[in-house]
This record gives C-alpha cells, structure tokens and sequence, in this order.
C-alpha cells in the first residue's frame, strides 16, 4: 500500500491492536485506545500486503512501537488554532500554533496567501515559527504535511513604515532602473522611467505611503531633477530594497574669514548641513566644539 508513508501522522479510529509482527498471530504488544496518535515509521516491510491486511510500523504517542493494520488507520490533518500576531509586514515573524505539524519539518511547509511559501526558523508538532514572505498578500495562512493541508487563518498585510514623510530616499544596485508611476499600482501611467542607482529623493508626506498593492509597498517620492518629478516608487522586490535611507555627508566649501583669533565669528559654506542644528556640531583642530550662533 501506499496510502501512508515514512514519518506521516496517523490516528487510530477505533480501538486497534498493535503487534510484534505483521500478522494476525503476532503477539499483541498493546491495544491502541481509538482516537490515539502515532506516526509512521521507516521500515522495508511497510505497507506490506499480509494474511487480508495492510501493515504499517507505527510508533504510538505512549512509546509503543509495531504493527497495525491499515483499515483503522486515518491520517492526522495539521490543525492550526492560531497566529501570532495576526498581521505585520513582509519579513514579520509569525509563530503559528496548532496540532499535528510533525516533530519535524521535513517535506511539510506553511503557505501564505498568493500561494508563497514561508522561510521556516523552528518546527515543532505544535508551534512553527516562520517569516511573512516575499509576494504574500492578506488572506489564509496554512500549513501543509503528508496528511494533508490544514485550515486556513487570516494574516493581514499592514502599511509599510520603512520611510516617513520628508525623508530622503536613494536607489540601490538592485533597484536600477526603477519607475516612478502616476499612482499606487503598477498599471499606472510612468511619469518617469529608468531612474538610475544613486539618484536621490524626498519622500513626501501623504497618507498612503508604505501602502501594499500589487504585491509591493509603494512611496511617493519627489526626485532630484530639473523637473522636480513626483510619484509612487515601490520599495522593493521580496527581501531585496530597491529604495534605501539616505544621509547625505556634510561637505564644507569655504571658510569666511579662513584665519582668525579665539572667539571670531567664522561663516562655514557647503552643502547638506541640514535645515536645522539638531545634534550634529562644528569642531575646530585639537577636537574641540565650537558654539553655533545660526
């Protein structure tokens, strides 16, 4: 027979008789209460066809191990009674909890909606911790073992908050080449094609950024060119940004007067200083702080 295989679960329907041999004159090791648990083990001879009946080498959840037969045999569907937590963000880890998972994962896996499968982290018979995939969208969360797919509960993909409003923003190797869309989706008119690795832009306050539609999370992003180009650029593909935090690095032009004594007023020139001081400071040779007056 092949109805079962190696490390499969299984269920006892009624009460069942397990023996030290396939065969109805082997010597009844115990009487496996209905409704028990066991799992199939690895053995030449299971499955085998012998006096009427098929065999199967079962180890019972009370450590009982040999054989019975086939006919009062079910297989034990993966059962999942919750999620935690019940929705999050792509790469989120979420541990799902249930019965007959399994000891181990083996072949078995955990779907999301879209039909994409989880990165698994921990297994266990019942606890699976895995990540929110790549491409998953909201709808069911299963998990799936030799016995087959279990109940399904809903996971919700939230917004993204990778970037805020006003921040800058830069493509990334991978991201070369992006598109700049009209709107959130990807059937949206391009208002700017192919924008290159290392451009720069500012993400720009609006109340669906990080939104996930078509299987990305989008910005909307206003670009460093002449045309101050505005639109919804995605994130990225997967676990792979094509949008990055960029910080640029102050760069100082000149110095007005470049000489002086202590407690001369001196204007400092360049670039990407920032709109305000915050935390950042001026430092003089010998490390030491000079006070700012604007």
């Amino acid at each position: 027979s092949i109805k079962f295989t190696a490390t499969q679960l299984v269920r006892a329907t009624e009460n069942l008789n397990c023996r030290d041999a396939h065969s109805t004159s082997g010597a009844v090791l115990k009487v496996i209460p209905a409704n028990s648990n066991g799992q199939i083990q690895s053995h030449a001879d299971s499955g085998i066809l012998s006096e009427g009946y098929y065999w199967w080498y079962i180890r019972w959840s009370d450590g009982t191990t040999g054989w019975s037969v086939e006919d009062f045999l079910a297989a034990l569907v993966p059962q999942i009674s919750g999620l935690n937590p019940t929705s999050g963000t792509l790469s989120t880890a979420v541990t799902i909890t249930g019965t007959n998972f399994g000891a181990t994962q083996g072949s078995s896996s955990v779907k999301f909606s879209n039909n994409v499968t989880a990165t698994i982290t921990s297994w266990s018979d019942t606890s699976i911790v895995c990540t929110v995939p790549g491409g998953a969208q909201t709808g069911n969360v299963t998990v799936t073992t030799l016995s087959g797919t279990s109940n399904g509960i809903s996971f919700t993909i939230n917004a993204s908050n990778k970037f805020t409003g006003g921040q800058l923003v830069r493509i990334t190797a991978a991201g070369n080449n992006l598109r700049c869309r009209a709107d959130h989706t990807t059937s949206a008119a391009i208002v700017k094609d192919n924008i290159p690795t290392g451009d720069v832009g500012q993400v720009q306050n609006n109340q669906q950024n990080g939104i996930f539609q078509d299987n990305y999370y989008w910005w909307y992003v206003k670009w460093s060119d002449a045309n101050n180009t505005t639109g919804w650029v995605v994130e990225g593909s997967g676990q792979t940004p094509w949008l990055e935090a960029y910080v640029p690095i102050p760069q100082i032009s000149g110095l007005i007067p470049a000489s002086g004594i202590a407690g001369a007023a001196v204007t400092i020139t360049g670039t990407d200083f920032g709109a305000t001081q915050g935390t950042s400071v001026v430092k003089f040779s010998n490390n030491v702080t000079a006070p700012v007056t604007s």
